[in-house]
């Protein structure tokens, strides 16, 4: 629970205080349940702020809905198997090192779009 309150405090404060837009802030929240739900899930890809500073746009891993959905979720429900026979947790992980193999590959005419298909 600590983490839940401390994750999205250090990203404020990390970012010097700048304007996030909700879909970030909704993000941040999901990372923190997340983490403190699926301890397996590799977070070196995990992005919650936009960049579209130089070449690609980055959006954050997970849109809006998709991290409300996520926020919703109790530990059991994220680690539970579900019908496509992997756990949330499992599909996290999954997207995420797909997320990363993208990113290596983008042009600087293309776009990181949000993760899709991880929240029941």
């Amino acid at each position: 629970m600590r983490r839940r309150i401390l994750l999205p405090f250090l990203t404020l404060l990390l970012y010097g205080f700048i304007s996030l837009t909700p879909e970030e802030i909704e993000c941040e929240h999901a990372a923190a349940a997340i983490e403190d739900c699926c301890p397996e899930v590799d977070f070196t890809s995990l992005t919650c702020v936009a960049d579209a500073t130089c070449g690609p746009q980055v959006f954050p891993a997970f849109d809006e809905a998709t991290s409300e959905c996520l926020q919703q979720l109790s530990c059991d429900e994220m680690r539970a198997i579900g019908e496509t026979g992997q756990s949330v947790c499992e599909r996290i992980d999954l997207a995420l090192m797909d997320r990363r193999e993208r990113y290596d590959e983008l042009e600087t005419d293309e776009d990181l779009e949000p993760i899709e298909g991880v929240c029941p």
